[in-house]
């Protein structure tokens, strides 16, 4: 085992043994997502990746109880990458694929910091797989991808995540990103190595990063899950498409919707914030009533 990939397995036992996150009131939600994940190690490389829909109101814990698999996914020696759609960018044009950037940045920080071994698996199947013209619009979109894809040195690279008004993505450039996306997606899911790729806030996501996302989706294989995190949205908004493309798969799709809190948990969760073993029920009742079981309310 070479120096870079100890010194990361260390970094990760540190990390670790802070502990477990607990999450009070959803064990029931805890052991579907954990189950989905679990699932998609079973299955076979050629099957299609495994997604997770976690909706509900803002403050019902969405992200958190998402964040429940990080420590699974470590403990395989996995991938667990987080992106975020902002409602800022929601709806310019200039601005996509936000939170699937901030995605692939997160895979990129990972596989530097693993080095070794890792990394020139990855760099050299990829390498094999892009021309430099094609890293080049890779990195583009995706500038974090810079550290692993090689790019043309004879022409600059400029951070597209700023782009002005000055420089949409024509529709013919994002045509072929989304087939350049799919092959590198192809790529990093054939390695073996689980990966949990998590978007927060799909209700914020563009057109254009929903379609790239359905793209993504066909083309990963397991072991890879998508878990994505959204509030209730209308029947006419964007997201649903995708929804409706994902339930007639119907393939290693799984929902999860949390709703707000029961009394007695409520109960548990304030006995627990205040360390306190006999709580007077009045205080969590109160707690309960006003925020309607809303932990974040």
């Amino acid at each position: 085992m070479d120096d870079a990939k100890i010194r990361y397995k260390l970094r990760r036992q540190l990390s670790l043994q802070n502990g477990r996150d607990r999450l009070i009131g959803r064990t029931a939600e805890e052991s579907i997502l954990i189950n989905a994940y679990y699932g998609s190690l079973t299955m076979h490389g050629n099957t299609s990746a495994s997604v997770v829909l976690i909706s509900g109101e803002s403050g019902m814990g969405k992200t958190k109880l998402a964040e429940l698999l990080r420590n699974h996914v470590m403990d395989d020696d996995g991938f667990f990458i987080r992106g975020k759609f902002d409602q800022l960018t929601y709806g310019s044009a200039n601005l996509p694929y936000t939170g699937i950037a901030s995605a692939f940045g997160g895979y990129c920080s990972i596989l530097e910091e693993r080095g070794g071994n890792d990394w020139e698996k990855i760099a050299n199947k990829l390498k094999d797989e892009f021309d430099a013209d094609q890293g080049k619009l890779l990195v583009e979109a995706i500038p974090s991808l810079k550290k692993i894809v090689e790019v043309s040195s004879d022409q600059a690279i400029v951070a597209s995540l700023t782009r002005n008004e000055e420089a949409p993505i024509t529709e013919g450039r994002a045509h072929q990103l989304c087939f350049l996306l799919k092959k590198f997606i192809r790529v990093i899911s054939s390695t073996g190595d689980p990966i949990v790729f998590l978007i927060d806030d799909m209700q914020w996501a563009d057109v254009s990063s929903l379609d790239l996302l359905r793209t993504l989706i066909n083309s990963a294989e397991n072991p890879f899950v998508f878990v994505f995190t959204y509030r209730p949205v209308e029947k006419d908004h964007p997201f649903h498409r995708l929804i409706d493309f994902l339930n007639e798969r119907a393939l290693n799709l799984t929902n999860i919707r949390l709703q707000g809190l029961r009394q007695d948990v409520v109960y548990e969760l304030v006995a627990h914030i205040l360390d306190e073993h006999r709580l007077n029920r009045s205080l969590s009742d109160f707690l309960c009533r006003v925020a309607n079981g809303n932990a974040l309310f």
